[in-house]
């Protein structure tokens, strides 16, 4: 009886004590857990099942946040700018081509390069994303400044300069500058919105454990298949430490190397002269320097040339 007892509390337990999970589970689990809840809850239960899905919300929130911003969108955004404003200078480019002989427009291209493209090229290429956004922002004030629209949007396809508004449009709004992008908050953002959700789900399994009859093998299989969900996306382990005591911790290359470092400066004690040793310790230290330099140093350089040492 009292094993019985034991193992209940240890299977209560494992619900109820908060349990970090993936940002990216915690919405599924909330619909799961609505899903599969008792038919009958009371109001304590029903306002914590009900605080797990406004806490899945806040995490999804902030996930779509972050998603909005990511480098990759970014990326993109300035590639586009990039890639617009190189197809307006490449058509003015082409035209500017034709001789006098044949066609006016080659002298009306070169003007409008000069008056656009003021220093030949738009040279974006190799700039970063605010640079790009400033200077797709000149292009089009000089632009309109210069009254130069009409004129472009008669010799190329009116297309081009369209598409680079959209272009600069997109990268306003991922670099922070234009639409409705909030500012980027804090870093611990995401992580204290997934504890807040973890925190309601123990808060969740806790008010459905108020009552719990541990003889009654009805009342335990309805409390597991309410939170069965939570098995599924639970990680392997909480916390480093159980990682740790399971074995699964793996030594970094710092150390390792340390470890190693360690045990090659243990050198044996002749004769009982405990002298010895400490007399080499600074011997000992400016080896395991030298040793550490060195595998910097390889490492930044690579191997070394054949024939060197």
């Amino acid at each position: 009886m009292l094993g019985q007892t034991l193992n209940v509390a240890a299977m209560v337990a494992s619900y109820t004590n908060t349990v970090c999970f993936n940002s990216r589970h915690c919405i599924l689990l909330a619909h799961q857990l609505e899903r599969v809840a008792p038919t009958k809850l009371d109001k304590a239960q029903r306002d914590a099942l009900d605080l797990v899905k406004v806490r899945a919300q806040e995490v999804e929130e902030v996930r779509k946040a972050r998603q909005r911003v990511a480098p990759r969108v970014v990326r993109s955004s300035r590639l586009a700018v990039v890639t617009a404003w190189g197809a307006v200078h490449g058509a003015l480019t082409a035209l500017s081509s034709f001789p006098k002989e044949v066609s006016p427009i080659g002298a009306e291209a070169t003007a409008l390069l000069g008056a656009v493209f003021a220093d030949g090229t738009p040279g974006m290429s190799a700039l970063d994303a605010g640079a790009v956004w400033a200077e797709a922002h000149r292009l089009f004030a000089r632009t309109d400044e210069q009254k130069l629209r009409e004129k472009i949007d008669a010799m190329i396809a009116p297309a081009l300069l369209q598409s680079c508004e959209y272009a600069f449009a997109q990268l306003g709004d991922a670099v922070g500058v234009s639409g409705e992008r909030q500012p980027e908050g804090p870093k611990t953002t995401l992580r204290e919105a997934s504890a807040r959700f973890s925190f309601a789900v123990s808060s969740y399994a806790r008010a459905l454990s108020v009552g719990l009859d541990e003889t009654d093998e009805v009342t335990l299989a309805r409390f597991q298949s309410a939170l069965a969900p939570i098995d599924v996306v639970r990680p392997r382990y909480s916390t480093i430490g159980e990682r740790r005591r399971a074995g699964g911790a793996r030594r970094g290359p710092g150390r390792a190397l340390r470890a190693r470092e360690r045990r090659s400066d243990r050198q044996p004690v002749r004769d009982g002269d405990l002298t010895a040793r400490r007399r080499s310790a600074p011997a000992r230290g400016a080896d395991v320097a030298r040793r550490r330099a060195t595998d910097r140093f390889r490492c930044l350089e690579g191997p070394a040339p054949h024939g060197n040492a």
